[in-house]
């Protein structure tokens, strides 16, 4: 599943949307959680999708953690790697992106900080 994470970042790297966030991977940490921590990425599976026999599809989240005090930047970076997705819908072994639903957020940390989330479907070939 890694693999198929780092596609992600990759794929969306290439359009400069995570410059000036940490992006981890799976879960965030007391590090990245905490009040004065830079702006953070998640990128994890959702566990779910579907697989049969003409392919893989499994279902990723992408979520964006913003400072404290700053509901406006981490739910317009997920605005933009929702538009970026649908206008390059493909990337190494990714077949297309598919959004699944709008961007949702923002949900608030316990210690103020917004968190914008998208879910999105990998349609892939042998990740």
């Amino acid at each position: 599943m890694l693999n198929l994470l780092n596609t992600v970042k990759g794929h969306l790297d290439q359009g400069g949307l995570f410059d000036g966030w940490s992006v981890v991977f799976y879960r965030w940490y007391d590090d990245d959680t905490a009040a004065d921590a830079p702006p953070t990425v998640l990128i994890r599976p959702d566990g779910g999708g579907t697989s049969d026999q003409y392919g893989q599809r499994p279902d990723v989240v992408i979520a964006a953690m913003g400072a404290v005090n700053d509901p406006v930047t981490p739910g317009d970076l997920m605005q933009a790697v929702k538009l970026y997705l649908l206008e390059h819908f493909s990337a190494p072994q990714i077949v297309n992106f598919e959004i699944l639903g709008d961007v949702a957020g923002p949900m608030m940390s316990a210690n103020g900080r917004p968190v914008y989330q998208l879910n999105v479907r990998c349609w892939t070939e042998n990740l």
